[in-house]
């Protein structure tokens, strides 16, 4: 799966919107935060491993699919 890139399956996105969340291998969510840094640091400090970390668009944010 090297270099596949995952994104929040369709069931997470109403209950992690607005946040950063780390996805799995298998693209279930590890671990969120609303900051990327606290999210960062308690990966590092609960030695998780994430395949994929990303931000879940609020309900007001743009979303872009696509190469433009």
């Amino acid at each position: 799966m090297s270099g596949m890139v995952r994104l929040v399956k369709a069931e997470f996105v109403e209950r992690f919107r607005g946040r950063w969340v780390a996805l799995d291998d298998a693209g279930d969510v590890v671990a969120d935060a609303e900051a990327l840094a606290t999210l960062l640091d308690r990966l590092e400090s609960t030695r998780v491993r994430a395949h994929t970390v990303q931000r879940v668009p609020g309900a007001d944010n743009p979303m872009f699919v696509g190469l433009g």
